[in-house]
């Protein structure tokens, strides 16, 4: 199915979430622990979250 204003190929956004986690785990199944840049990225998200919000 292609989008009606970009004419590229739409993804619903749960295949595409399911796509970028499963990468991010082929990614890091190679890591005994989980790398750093992950703590950084959630510290970052809830960071965001907590302003975002009224």
């Amino acid at each position: 199915m292609t989008h009606p204003l970009t004419g590229s190929y739409w993804v619903a956004p749960g295949q595409l979430l399911a796509g970028l986690m499963h990468g991010l785990q082929d990614l890091s199944a190679g890591w005994p622990t989980a790398p750093p840049w992950r703590e950084e990225l959630k510290g970052l998200v809830d960071r965001f979250a907590t302003k975002c919000r009224p």
